[in-house]
């Protein structure tokens, strides 16, 4: 691939007409101390929104309570006018009430400097396993008991050992239970070496989230090890609440306070789901012999909703999708033609890496396979169509309810063909059954959780009818949710596009390893510009910098900058095709201005297309 990238430099430079957009930036915490580095990462969260925010924290795994900094979980209204604020005054550049105590702040925030707060800091420990943090709103808070309680319209979380209450610190005593839905939630299970994170609206939707590491990089498959890019941000970019189908709105009186997914909104009495509708002509095997009917609810939940044994995974082969926003960056939508004749129901498809054409089989599916009953490497490319393949052919892994089942749960290699920049090429996949319904039980032989064959995801005919249902009719509800989370879980197993791995001790050129997270609430309606300074075109992540973009960037993406001073010294010395376009407002929505480069800039390798720059 490299000897087929010819290096150019193409530069159209626009003189600027008007003076570069100046734009508010909510102020940095101003916190008594600062973490320590050496055992803790650093979380702070930081409100947007035109309400308060109170926010959760606990572990499954870890009963320790972790309070913010300031003792004080909540995070006050931003501001934009004096009317806005209890004393009468609003700083409009940073969007904080002015105060003299907390009780001048929405939500009780704390008052730090004679402003409300609108940021808070934790310092959780750097190994910290199935971590979560969420949004609560509408709250009312109670310290006259002990431990206190903080009653919530959305989020709340139960005292475990008393159902009565919602706590407000929910690990204190390792009392609180799981937040009540609809909640959006970020989730992380971290250690010095590595990262596993996530934003899962698969339990519902409150408030907009967006999670931004900051530091650390990985290595995109298929690129040089050399080529470290930035840690991918996780979460949402627009407001669910305003585009929620109106069959999984959640109300308080006559505002829409949260959304939830169609299985839960079963689960309150929804009668226009066709919950307990069933599908013609469908039936399921369960696992003691029995047969049953399958009902819009099953798809929904991705279970049997009878004995509680779900759906096999859509994504334990190649992964499979919807259309191109799930897939993960460095994927491409593709709708293949397979040679056996397997054909996936109209307009899904699977998403494959356009990053490695060099190898031929770089998009092979490989797993390691337990049939012999040790674990043996196998691919696809050596097998016929029709052969067992996935991960379902492998031992079970501790912690998860997976593992070998006879036959890998239906899943099948096929050889296929896609078409990339108008060359066929030929890959050899790992395909789910075509299977409507829940399929039949099966019992894993090395202790896994029971699953049906028929898949909860795009290869299953009765899911896709049912999603449709829980939209609007003719857009299924889960690409709505994609639409305004395009980096979160939208549903159970929509974890291709949504999960995220991350290397602590890997940093971009002139980065840093990983320190933390800066984590935002409705970050794309605020007054005031939370976006970094760059971005790339399809993708949810932000960067600080151009380089840090351009390593990141797959070949014939575009690299967008906002109409700012952008300080640094770019250097394009990669063998790709990039576009790099200025000029953008703060949602990187349109690009009516010019970004003005403080530094230099070189080209040595690929080709670079330039507009709305300029360089002083």
């Amino acid at each position: 691939m490299k000897d087929c990238v010819s290096k150019a430099f193409v530069l159209f430079l626009l003189i600027p007409l008007l003076p570069l957009l100046t734009l508010g930036l909510l102020p940095s915490p101003a916190w008594s101390g600062a973490c320590n580095t050496s055992t803790q990462y650093t979380y702070t969260f930081t409100n947007h929104c035109s309400y308060p925010v109170w926010i959760g924290q606990r572990s499954t795994k870890d009963g320790a309570s972790y309070p913010p900094d300031s003792g004080n979980w909540a995070l006050s209204a931003v501001c934009t006018k004096n009317g806005d604020c209890a004393s009468g005054t609003c700083d409009t550049n940073t969007g904080q009430c002015a105060c003299s105590d907390s009780s001048q702040c929405t939500g009780g925030a704390a008052c730090l400097s004679g402003r409300c707060s609108v940021s808070a800091q934790f310092c959780i420990p750097q190994s910290w396993n199935s971590g979560t943090f969420w949004p609560r709103t509408g709250c009312t808070l109670n310290t006259s008991v002990t431990p206190h309680t903080l009653t919530c319209k959305t989020g709340g979380c139960f005292d475990t050992t008393n159902t009565g209450n919602q706590l407000l610190d929910c690990s204190v005593n390792n009392h609180g239970g799981s937040p009540t839905n609809p909640v959006t939630q970020f989730e992380v299970t971290s250690s010095s070496t590595i990262l596993n994170y996530d934003v899962s609206i698969a339990a519902g939707f409150n408030v907009e989230m967006y999670a931004d590491p900051v530091g650390g990089g990985w290595i995109v498959p298929g690129t040089p090890a050399s080529d470290v890019a930035a840690c991918l941000s996780a979460g949402c970019t627009a407001d669910l609440n305003a585009t929620c189908p109106d069959k999984l709105k959640i109300y308080d009186g006559a505002t829409v306070i949260g959304c939830v997914d169609p299985c839960r909104q079963c689960d309150l009495g929804s009668t226009s789901l066709k919950c307990t509708d069933t599908f013609a002509g469908e039936s399921y095997a369960d696992c003691t012999g029995h047969s049953g009917s399958v009902t819009y609810k099953d798809m929904y939940c991705a279970k049997n909703t009878v004995d509680g044994n779900a759906q096999a995974s859509s994504n334990q082969g190649t992964p499979t999708a919807f259309g191109a926003s799930d897939c993960i960056h460095g994927t491409e939508f593709f709708t293949p033609t397979f040679e056996s004749g397997y054909t996936l129901p109209a307009g899904q498809g699977v998403c494959l890496y356009t990053t490695n054409f060099a190898d031929p089989h770089f998009q092979d599916y490989r797993w390691a396979d337990y049939t012999s009953g040790s674990e043996v490497n196998k691919t696809c490319a050596d097998y016929a169509n029709g052969t067992p393949c996935g991960g379902y052919l492998t031992k079970i892994a501790d912690g998860h309810n997976y593992g070998y089942y006879t036959g890998g749960l239906g899943y099948t290699c096929q050889k296929a063909t896609y078409e990339y920049n108008s060359v066929t090429r030929t890959a050899y996949l790992c395909m789910p059954p075509i299977t409507d319904g829940l399929g039949t039980c099966q019992k894993a032989t090395t202790g896994g959780l029971p699953l049906y064959s028929a898949v909860g995801g795009v290869s299953n005919f009765s899911w896709l009818t049912a999603g449709l249902v829980a939209g609007n009719g003719s857009v299924p509800y889960y690409k709505t949710f994609k639409d305004a989370c395009p980096a979160a879980y939208t549903w159970q197993y929509d974890d291709h596009s949504a999960g995220f791995s991350c290397d602590v001790a890997r940093k971009v050129t002139n980065g840093n390893n990983f320190t933390g997270f800066n984590v935002s609430f409705c970050k794309s309606g605020s007054p005031f510009c939370a976006s970094k300074a760059v971005k790339i075109s399809g993708i949810p992540t932000e960067y600080d910098s151009i380089d840090e973009a351009y390593v990141t960037a797959a070949s014939t993406q575009t690299i967008q900058a906002r109409a700012v001073t952008i300080t640094e010294n770019v250097t394009f010395n990669i063998d790709k095709t990039v576009a790099l376009t200025g000029g953008y407002d703060c949602n990187f929505s349109t690009s009516a201005g010019v970004s003005t480069i403080s530094g230099s800039m070189t080209i040595s390798a690929g080709q670079v297309t330039i507009a709305n720059v300029t360089i002083k």
